[in-house]
């Protein structure tokens, strides 16, 4: 009876391990790249559509911006939308 029981737990183990998704870092790495510089290529050109589609559309986001003039804080996907086409 044991050995039919770790039998089972290991083939359940072994279909577990198998099933798991694949994760390709090579095409993970080339679309995080790709954001980057889209936002970058859009705040360069003032395209305030582009540019806000790449932010993070989640109310957790929190952007902190240093400028000649001073300090701009962000607090959540919306407070930063309102202000983008002033950044």
């Amino acid at each position: 009876m044991k050995k039919y029981l770790v039998l089972m737990i290991a083939s359940s183990l072994i279909a577990g391990v198998s099933c798991q998704v694949k994760i390709d870092m090579e095409k993970e790495t080339d679309a995080i790249n790709k954001v980057i510089e889209d936002e970058i290529r859009a705040s360069f050109n003032g395209d305030y559509e582009t540019r806000t589609t790449v932010f993070v559309h989640e109310p957790y986001l929190l952007w902190l911006q240093a400028t000649k003039t001073g300090y701009r804080y962000f607090n959540g996907r919306d407070d930063l939308i309102s202000e983008a086409k002033n950044l």
